[in-house]
């Protein structure tokens, strides 16, 4: 990928651009990553499948009235969930540590204890069931790529739809809506929490909880490998808590947690009907600095990529191994980005479930960490800093002391 196709191509303004978060017209083009592939957590089992996987252009656009960033040729269809996919975090005992506190916390706070509770792209239903659990409550997930049998719910009140939610299902009403890491995948994240705040009528103590990445983070660090083709909305705090004020909902707190990796917000729906009135205002970003960050995002990305191959193509040439660890949406985008010129022959990964398929675009195969005995490699790429102690562990276990790199 050159730098044409990587996104220098300036910051330009289209008025036919409307942002689908606050409604304002005008959002300005600011990265080009060319064709990528549509779904980065596609299980493929074969390396040709995974060489010859669909490809869409990966466009994301500004707006300067809110902070949201989104592609504006997103095709929905492109990222239907027709296919296998795997997206699960519950291998990791670092990620679980997380996922148990957080619901702990929602749990005692909100005192959902005996409660419906309501969740939206549920995934495997891991995060709806440790709720239920934890509090006896009774939950129904939905999401399209559910697979039941994945989680254990035995004593558990749990009903699971295999479908997206949408107006179809509003007269699901809920004590606490629960929906993490799936706004970023909505291309009209105006319509789901409209939706969300109709399905809460006349429950005004209700709660709502939504994690989505905190897009800040990937601007400021200019992490190229944070932005995928089916994660159409990217959120800054400003960004989030507008769509839900614009949506009928008083926002009670907003924050970042996993090493600042989420950005989470709790909001309550009030009493007066969904304002459909474009334009929002800034009240939690360093706008200017936002600004800045989004406006150099794509030159920084061209540098960092072009000093990645560099990097790896000398350590090619000392005779050193190079993996890749973490084998989802990180490191598709990654190794798309850098292309042929990474060297990369394998991707390790904890999940099973990950373990002997390719990733897509670039077809590495996906190994299990035992796999490395073997191989032998010189240096781990980890392509998320939170679980390098975790790495570390796994790999003196296995007798190895290579260097870890962070992307």
């Amino acid at each position: 990928m050159d730098a044409e196709q990587i996104g220098l191509c300036g910051v330009t303004d289209n008025p036919s651009h409307t942002c689908p978060n606050c409604g304002v017209e005008g959002m300005r083009v600011v990265y080009d990553a060319g064709p990528v592939p549509v779904r980065s957590t596609a299980i493929l089992h074969t390396q040709h499948e995974a060489l010859e996987y669909p490809c869409a252009d990966l466009v994301l656009a500004f707006c300067s009235t809110c902070g949201f960033v989104s592609n504006p040729i997103f095709d929905p269809t492109l990222a239907a969930d027709a296919e296998a996919r795997e997206d699960t975090q519950s291998c990791s005992p670092t990620f679980e540590t997380f996922a148990l506190a957080l619901a702990q916390d929602l749990v005692m706070r909100h005192d959902l204890r005996h409660k419906r509770i309501l969740e939206i792209g549920c995934g495997k239903g891991e995060f709806l069931t440790l709720l239920c659990r934890l509090g006896e409550n009774t939950g129904v997930g939905y999401d399209p790529a559910f697979a039941p049998g994945r989680t254990d719910t035995s004593g558990v009140n749990v009903t699971f739809v295999t479908d997206y939610f949408d107006e179809r299902y509003t007269q699901d009403a809920a004590d606490f809506v629960c929906c993490k890491m799936t706004l970023e995948h909505i291309p009209a994240p105006r319509r789901l929490v409209g939706n969300v705040h109709k399905s809460l009528a006349g429950r005004a103590q209700a709660v709502v909880f939504f994690q989505v990445p905190d897009a800040t983070r990937i601007w400021r660090e200019a992490a190229f490998w944070d932005a995928y083709y089916e994660h159409c909305s990217y959120f800054c705090s400003s960004a989030l808590s507008s769509l839900f004020r614009e949506s009928g909902f008083q926002v009670l707190r907003l924050w970042r947690d996993y090493a600042d990796q989420y950005l989470m917000i709790e909001a309550r729906p009030t009493a007066r009907s969904p304002d459909p009135r474009s334009g929002s205002h800034v009240e939690t970003e360093h706008f200017e600095e936002l600004q800045r960050d989004v406006a150099e995002f794509a030159g920084r990305a061209h540098e960092r990529i072009r000093s990645w191959r560099d990097r790896l193509t000398a350590y090619l040439r000392q005779g050193r191994r190079v993996v890749l660890w973490g084998g989802s949406s990180k490191a598709v985008s990654w190794l798309n980005a850098i292309g042929p010129a990474a060297h990369i022959d394998y991707v390790v990964d904890i999940n099973p479930y990950r373990q002997g398929s390719y990733i897509a675009g670039t077809g590495q195969l996906i190994i299990a960490p035992v796999v490395l005995r073997e191989l032998r490699p010189s240096a781990v790429l980890l392509m998320n800093p939170i679980y390098e102690e975790e790495v570390r562990s796994q790999l003196a276990h296995l007798g190895l002391s290579a260097e870890i790199w962070h992307p």
